[in-house]
């Protein structure tokens, strides 16, 4: 009876930090959101070659948006963890107001030098400006609607990316917003952060998993919580 008391005791200790941890990392968000900063990004319709130059393939096009990508984990603040705040988050948009389709990236105020540099560095033939009004939606002239999307499975597991697709994704989605009617206006954010490399050691296990023709065992939150459930459970049965 005693271990299962001290168990429900170290439990609640647990969930009262991580609430406390919880809403000091909401404080911190709240703080870099106060101090966006937001850049809009025109990219030329058509991009002019230089004498002698090729006419570059789809995924070679794509393939300098990896580079920027890889360059924002330069934003890693080393000593900050998941107990002491947040990573910075940087912000990418697409959105629709008045039939007319736009591009945003968005920072804190104390990486938005560094990424104003790394913009102009990968996309050299596109106009770059820092926007200090930007209101898309007017709420008392009508509602918002809101979803999110997230991953089904484990980052473990494959997704399709650029390198297997015959023709930009982007296009779908640009001519579906591009299309709303009078008064009406949309936007997709995706919202980036950099992380450590601990990741790695769950995709490095699946990986060899998978080379001796076992199926990757590839446990998800809820997954680990009915366990710990179980586990409980069976200590009160004790």
């Amino acid at each position: 009876m005693i271990y299962i008391l001290l168990l429900i005791v170290i439990i609640a200790a647990l969930v009262i930090t991580n609430l406390f941890l919880k809403q000091k990392r909401e404080e911190d968000k709240l703080l870099r959101a106060s101090s966006l900063v937001l850049f809009r990004i025109k990219v030329p319709r058509e991009i002019k070659l230089k004498e002698g130059e090729q006419q570059k393939t789809f995924a070679d096009l794509l393939s300098v948006s990896e580079q920027l990508f890889a360059s924002f984990h330069g934003t890693f603040q080393k000593g900050v963890s998941r107990f002491t705040g947040s990573q910075p988050t940087i912000s990418l948009e697409i959105t629709s107001f008045n039939n007319e389709v736009a591009f945003y990236v968005g920072t804190s105020k104390e990486l938005a030098a560094l990424i104003e540099k790394q913009l102009h560095s990968y996309f050299q033939s596109s106009q770059i400006e820092k926007i200090t009004k930007h209101k898309l939606f007017i709420p008392e002239e009508g509602f918002v609607s809101v979803r999110t999307m997230k991953a089904s499975s484990s980052y473990v597991l494959p997704i399709r990316t650029y390198r297997l697709m015959e023709a930009d994704p982007l296009n779908s989605l640009t001519s579906s917003i591009s299309k709303m009617g009078p008064g009406e206006s949309a936007a997709i954010q995706i919202l980036i952060k950099p992380i450590g490399n601990k990741w790695r050691g769950g995709s490095i296990k699946a990986i060899k998993q998978v080379q001796e023709g076992k199926s990757p065992h590839i446990a998800s939150g809820a997954q680990w919580l009915s366990k710990i459930g179980e586990f409980i459970s069976s200590l009160a049965r004790s």
